[in-house]
């Protein structure tokens, strides 16, 4: 089976934020820092200054009802690994209110009785990412992924 890497430069400016705000977050976390401050500092340069609290809710909630051991990378890879594509996959879903397909993706990832949380975090996310004229585009892969995550 032929695997097309998905590349950080592939992905639009709304991608380019939220994977890098779940990387830093990531990254400060591994290392058993608050990622409250870097995150604010990192979306203030997008006039995102309260997303720091989505983001770490939406990745808090994930990490307690996680299904397998997530692949997050840091800001310096450019390879996009499989769960980041998942987590931005879902973000899309619940976008466009495809509320069926949000779920299933999320089940990739999340055990089931959290997955009605990360969708409440979703639409909280979207709101403000709409509000402040962010939104996903639709991928190609997004519709057609056959992503298997293996613990």
């Amino acid at each position: 089976m032929i695997s097309k890497f998905l590349l950080f430069s592939e992905l639009n400016i709304t991608e380019q934020i939220i994977l890098s705000g779940i990387r830093i977050w990531a990254n400060n976390i591994k290392f058993n820092k608050d990622p409250i401050l870097p995150l604010k500092c990192f979306y203030k340069q997008f006039n995102l200054v309260n997303f720091s609290n989505l983001t770490n809710e939406l990745m808090s909630t994930i990490c307690i009802g996680y299904k397998v051991h997530l692949d997050l990378r840091c800001n310096c890879n450019m390879i996009i690994s499989d769960h980041e594509q998942t987590i931005l996959e879902m973000l899309y879903y619940s976008q466009i209110k495809f509320h069926n397909l949000e779920r299933k993706t999320l089940s990739i990832i999340v055990k089931d009785k959290y997955i009605r949380e990360v969708m409440f975090v979703n639409k909280k996310i979207n709101k403000l990412l709409i509000k402040n004229k962010y939104e996903f585009e639709c991928r190609d892969s997004y519709f057609n992924s056959n992503v298997k995550c293996f613990n």
